[in-house]
């Protein structure tokens, strides 16, 4: 991370790309699903998911794609 807050004793950032034409608002909630799949399938990913107890979680578009920042740090 940035520079971890006081107190934090680990920090990472995941980036998840998807072209923003996956993403439509009437599919919401199929949409989140279908990232939450992809993030739970990612053994590194869930590996730093356990390790952690706080997260936040970012999304814009960036170019032609929907940028997802899935922020994780242990208190």
């Amino acid at each position: 991370m940035y520079g971890l807050p006081s107190g934090y004793s680990y920090g990472k950032i995941w980036t998840l790309r998807y072209p923003e034409s996956f993403y439509h608002p009437k599919f919401h909630k199929s949409f989140v699903n279908y990232v939450l799949d992809n993030i739970e399938e990612d053994e590194e990913v869930m590996e730093d998911v356990l390790k952690c107890n706080r997260f936040w979680i970012k999304a814009y578009i960036e170019d032609e794609y929907l940028v997802i920042k899935l922020m994780l740090a242990k208190w």
